[in-house]
């Protein structure tokens, strides 16, 4: 079920590696959870006017990880690009400066 909100409220997700991190290694297992990830965030997005969500960039430094940790990465990549592609702006902040992505 989705969360309940008071109307008109906004919302922070923070952090999206970390909620993914917790439903994907949810006891010792390695679970493919992000369609559920993305249904629950639609669901979100329907009961608020405003929804911030702050995630992180992984995966670009070119190291052979293991299994749980690639199989993490590659998630946490297939989550960004389905945000990115629904949302109305993106800002990437590198060392605290923000560049706008999308408007």
């Amino acid at each position: 079920d989705c969360a309940e909100i008071p109307p008109q409220s906004a919302v922070l997700l923070e952090c999206m590696g970390n909620l993914l991190a917790n439903e994907m290694f949810c006891d010792g297992e390695l679970i493919d959870c992000t369609d559920k990830i993305l249904t629950d965030i639609q669901c979100l997005h329907t009961r608020t006017p405003l929804l911030v969500i702050v995630t992180n960039q992984v995966g670009c430094d070119g190291i052979t990880y293991d299994t749980g940790t690639a199989a993490y990465i590659a998630a946490l990549g297939k989550i960004n690009q389905a945000l990115a592609a629904k949302a109305d702006r993106v800002v990437e902040c590198v060392y605290g400066i923000p560049h706008v992505i999308k408007e």
